[in-house]
């Protein structure tokens, strides 16, 4: 049975109609505006409020009960600029620990890690550095690594704090 199209018409109207609505009640609050003006360089993207930044503090520490550790703490302060590490110990002695800033010259970690396959080296605002005694295989098959690492390519840069 084919549907009149005089009823397709309709339908495709009110879809129509429909999808205008939904997208205009998206929208409200959400100012796509273009200031212009001597004071911005006559350019000005708004994407919405903006709000100051507040300090903050968190953290968590996670022991399996196996031998396996993790842990995170961050702060945050009045200027948004953010602290923060992670720690990743496995019961077989591989550890991996980051440490980051992430202020108005982006975000840059500091990578401590005796994981096989790594290499020390200055990477896109990642240093590692890896130790590379420290890690004392269990001894399980299921322990055992046979991949490359993390290490990949990156680009070689004149990182510091």
């Amino acid at each position: 049975m084919a549907i009149p199209s005089h009823k397709l018409t309709m339908l495709m109207m009110v879809m129509i109609v429909w999808s205008m609505m939904t997208i205009d009640q998206f929208e409200c609050g959400y100012h796509h505006g273009h200031h212009h003006g001597d004071d911005d360089g006559g350019h000005h993207e708004d994407y919405g409020h903006h709000y100051p930044p507040h300090p903050y503090k968190f953290g968590y520490e996670i022991d399996d009960g196996y031998g396996g550790k993790n842990s995170r703490h961050e702060t945050g302060d009045d200027y948004g600029t953010v602290h923060g590490s992670y720690s990743l110990h496995d019961k077989d002695g591989r550890k991996r620990i980051v440490e980051y800033i992430a202020d108005k010259k982006g975000f840059r970690a500091k990578i401590h890690s005796n994981e096989p396959g790594l290499q020390s080296h200055k990477a896109a605002h990642a240093y590692y550095d890896v130790e590379h005694h420290g890690y004392h295989g269990g001894g399980d098959d299921d322990d055992h690594y046979d991949h490359g690492g993390y290490g990949g390519h990156g680009y070689e840069n004149d990182y510091h704090n």
